[in-house]
């Protein structure tokens, strides 16, 4: 995924304009679009042939994810270093696998290149730590849940802002 402000966006017979949150037909009709019906609409774009599950949709569209989607692109109108603030993003992967998969699946960690085996629901931070990586930044708040993620295959790539 990635942020659609300042790009249009044009799909089948329609053009977002994510700016003014508005949906116009190839007749030129613009639709003003809701909060919801936009959040939803554009985790839908920037997630083009990839299968949400429902947890992924709510949080992607009210929960915290969503939040600082939209709070992010006001650095940039402030006039704030975007290098002077941090977040970290933890994310579900796009499916959930069936329940033959495999229970223990291996974890290479990209800065350290070890490679840890991990118990299928254990969290990334607690692998990380029991194996002695340390976690340049490791929220223990929880406050938002989104950290509550599962090891369910061979790969895991962050994206971190």
């Amino acid at each position: 995924g990635g942020s659609l402000a300042g790009h249009r966006v044009a799909f089948d017979r329609w053009v977002l304009d994510p700016d003014r949150r508005t949906l116009t037909d190839t007749d030129g009709t613009e639709v003003a679009l809701t909060t919801a019906e936009f959040r939803l609409l554009t985790v839908f774009l920037e997630r083009p042939r990839i299968v949400l599950i429902r947890d992924q949709l709510l949080d992607l569209t009210s929960g915290r994810a969503a939040q600082v989607a939209a709070v992010l692109p006001m650095q940039d109108g402030l006039g704030v270093d975007e290098t002077a603030i941090f977040t970290e993003a933890f994310v579900s992967l796009p499916f959930e696998l069936g329940p033959d998969a495999e229970e223990d699946v291996s974890m290479t960690f990209a800065k350290t290149g070890k490679t840890v085996i991990a118990r299928r629901g254990e969290g990334v931070i607690r692998v990380a730590e029991a194996n002695g990586i340390a976690m340049e930044y490791s929220c223990r708040n929880g406050e938002c849940g989104s950290c509550r993620c599962e090891p369910l295959g061979s790969i895991c790539r962050t994206r971190f802002r």
